[in-house]
C-alpha cells in the first residue's frame, strides 16, 4: 500500500477496510498512524481495562507500516517518538494519578 495515511490523518479518518465481496479472504485493515496512537493513548490511560491484544495489534500495525512504506531514518524516528509518547505519556499520568490517591475514570462521551 502506498504511504497515504497523511491524507487520512489530515481528514481525521481512521483508515480503510478492504473486504472480499465473496468473503473468501479475510478483510484487510489499514489504519493511519494517528488513529493507532490515539487508540493507544486511551488504552494506556486505562491500562488495567484494555486487553493486551487490542494494544499489541496497534503497536504491530506501526511496525508493519514503517517497513511497508520503506521509511527513512527521520520518518522512523518520528514514528518512534509518536508511538512512545502515545504509550508512556498517558501511562505515566495514570500511574501518577493513582499514586496521588486519585481514581482513574472515564467520563461519558469523552471517548
Amino acid at each position: 500500500m502506498e504511504k497515504s495515511s497523511g491524507n487520512l490523518e489530515k481528514k481525521e479518518h481512521e483508515g480503510v477496510v478492504i473486504k472480499d465481496p465473496e468473503m473468501v479472504i479475510s478483510p484487510l485493515k489499514y489504519t493511519s498512524s494517528q488513529s493507532n496512537c490515539s487508540d493507544l493513548r486511551h488504552a494506556f490511560k486505562f491500562y488495567n481495562e484494555t486487553g493486551r491484544d487490542y494494544m499489541l495489534s496497534r503497536i504491530v500495525r506501526e511496525g508493519f507500516q514503517t517497513v511497508e512504506w520503506n521509511e527513512d531514518k527521520v520518518e522512523f524516528e518520528k514514528r518512534c517518538m509518536q508511538l512512545g509518547k502515545s504509550i508512556l505519556g498517558p501511562l505515566s499520568e495514570s500511574i501518577l494519578s493513582v499514586k496521588n490517591g486519585q481514581r482513574l475514570y472515564e467520563r461519558q462521551g469523552s471517548g
